[in-house]
């Protein structure tokens, strides 16, 4: 018998570059991102946020730009991060829809008369450029489902959707989430 895996978000290592105090590019940090959320009730479905900026993005600082990790990113700008998913057989019949999605503005977790295929269906006012980094996810829609595997892309824009993880390891995916206006679907979106 093997021992049931520790359920945990795997560290994410970052690297961000700058200037020194001569002018001369070099490693600002190198660390495991900090900036980690998981979801209530799951200690292995989350994110850890890389980097966050508005855009047109400010080179000339040396702060951090993570802080207070959300699903959304900043207004006008980008959120780099990495999204670990674990087995839907590990949380999805306990899933706390309101738990999970209940930060998001104007509670976009409540889809209305919309099908809620999956329970982690979800909207978030962006368009997001996802990367299977490892393992695989079928992404959910309204009308349908596509299988994602490593080195998979996803253009995700502002849809109704979610994530199903039919396998016994955890997929990870890294994305770039941009704030947009309101979908083509003629819905209101987050601020």
């Amino acid at each position: 018998m093997t021992p049931e895996r520790e359920r945990k978000l795997v560290p994410v290592r970052r690297v961000v570059t700058g200037h020194d105090e001569s002018g001369r590019s070099t490693v600002l940090s190198d660390e495991f991102s900090p900036h980690t959320m998981t979801f209530p009730g799951v200690p292995d479905y989350g994110q850890t946020d890389l980097w966050r900026t508005r855009v047109p993005a400010d080179n000339t600082t040396s702060g951090e730009s993570c802080e207070n990790p959300t699903m959304a990113p900043p207004d006008g700008g980008v959120v780099f991060r990495v999204v670990q998913i674990p087995p839907d057989h590990l949380f999805l019949a306990d899933f706390d829809r309101t738990a999970m999605f209940g930060g998001l503005p104007d509670g976009k977790h409540a889809v209305g008369d919309h099908e809620v295929r999956n329970a982690t269906m979800h909207r978030t006012r962006s368009v997001d450029f996802a990367v299977v980094l490892d393992g695989e996810v079928h992404a959910v829609l309204e009308d349908g489902e596509v299988l994602l595997r490593r080195g998979d892309t996803l253009i995700q824009r502002g849809t109704l959707h979610g994530w199903s993880n039919r396998t016994d390891s955890n997929c990870q995916i890294a994305f770039v989430l941009v704030d947009a206006g309101p979908s083509d679907a003629g819905e209101e979106q987050q601020p």
